[in-house]
């Protein structure tokens, strides 16, 4: 009979269904598959447009007005000729409150603060990677532990058999052991198709051919006791304080546009009439009126938005905080659930107990089948543990900015 610390330590090991370890054979782990996962090319052009996106509307914000350059030619025909007269103007407008170099320093926050979400994107399509490597890596977990179960199964339903055949078992017993037997088969395929398309999924993810996945899908003692730091360090906190400081700078800006602009301008101009030729330099200065526009709306829009977005980030950091504290219990719970079914299997097998039993006489096949089917849920419910502790800690990861 095989031992049910064999089956015990499909949740703990490195097997892997559907994939032989040949000697050379590519054998990928979790930061395997996530490194490779966030360097495939279209990822990695993905993130790289969205920061070229960002540094553009940088190099757009708080630039000089455009200067403007005019000429004018008047020609009026007189009795005694025609006279001529041309302009030259170039005109440049101010702003002598330093607007533009406040925008410019908002666009720059407004910039950090893209950056870091796209800093979270990344975070969020590792956090993804991780989730579909050990969805894929425990579906072969499962399928591997039907594999086994099956051909303990198979086994006793040969015994059975035999001992039928030789009077010492009834004919019912060998028939309800075979009934269960094709029922196991069948969970057997299911998982078996479980797993497969949850390889095709994760190798599609991150672009890359199927390999051997190796690691452990319970999280060790370590990694559970991440400690009750809350959440300052998570990507999306951090945007929203470059979006505060933006927002505030281009509340300053907005304060700042009632200032009136001055215009300057330096010109010549050119007279030709008869008896008379004549030139000369020409200086203007203008100043803006602010009577209609006084940016009192923008101010009001700008202020408006700070407020929001403070408001947005106190909501965001008690929310995170309730989230960690819920996920932190979570990955307790299951882990210590997960180790204590584990202990319990390395203790007896229930299965061979009854199969003893059985041979002696003392239970029925019915009790037996139940003894197996128990025994064989417990497996299942430790990888299912196992598995909801370990992505309980990616949630805690990904929340915590780690």
């Amino acid at each position: 009979m095989l031992k049910t610390m064999i089956l015990a330590g499909l949740v703990l090991a490195g097997s892997n269904f559907g994939c032989s370890v040949a000697q050379g054979q590519v054998r990928l782990s979790e930061e395997d598959v996530v490194r490779i996962g966030l360097d495939r090319a279209d990822f990695a052009n993905w993130i790289d447009a969205g920061r070229a996106q960002a540094e553009s509307r940088v190099a757009q914000s708080g630039l000089w007005h455009n200067p403007e350059i005019e000429y004018s030619l008047e020609d009026v025909d007189l009795a005694a000729g025609s006279s001529s007269e041309q302009s030259f103007w170039l005109r440049q407008r101010f702003n002598l409150a330093g607007v533009p170099g406040l925008e410019r320093r908002s666009a720059s926050f407004e910039l950090a603060a893209r950056n870091v979400e796209l800093e979270l994107d990344r975070s969020e399509q590792a956090a993804l990677i991780r989730r579909h490597f050990y969805q894929a890596l425990g579906a072969s977990r499962r399928a591997e532990a039907l594999s086994v179960w099956h051909e303990r199964f198979e086994q006793l339903v040969r015994e059975v058999d035999d001992r039928a055949r030789a009077g010492d078992a009834s004919r019912f017993d060998a028939l309800r052991l075979r009934h269960e037997l094709t029922a196991l088969g069948g969970e057997r395929l299911e998982a078996r198709a479980e797993a497969t398309a949850a390889r095709h999924a994760l190798f599609g993810l991150i672009d890359h051919e199927p390999a051997h996945l190796v690691g452990a899908l319970l999280p060790s003692a370590s990694d559970a006791s991440g400690g009750q730091g809350g959440a300052p360090s998570h990507a999306r906190l951090r945007a929203l304080d470059a979006q505060i400081q933006a927002a505030e700078l281009s509340a300053r800006a907005a304060r700042r546009q009632r200032w009136p602009e001055l215009t300057l301008g330096l010109g010549r101009r050119e007279l030709d009439e008869p008896g008379l030729s004549a030139n000369g330099h020409l200086v203007m200065v203008g100043l803006e009126i602010p009577i209609f526009d006084r940016a009192l709306g923008r101010r009001n829009e700008e202020q408006a938005r700070v407020r929001r977005l403070q408001a947005e980030r106190e909501l965001l950091l008690s929310s995170l905080n309730s989230e960690i504290a819920s996920l932190e219990e979570q990955l307790d719970a299951s882990r210590r659930s997960a180790l204590a079914l584990a202990e319990i299997a390395g203790e007896a097998s229930l299965a061979e107990m009854a199969e003893g039993a059985y041979a002696a006489g003392e239970i029925g096949v019915l009790e037996l089948i139940d003894a197996h089917r128990t025994e064989l849920n417990a497996h299942r419910d430790q990888i299912r543990r196992a598995l909801a502790a370990r992505y309980a800690k990616i949630e805690l990861r990904l929340l915590k900015g780690e």
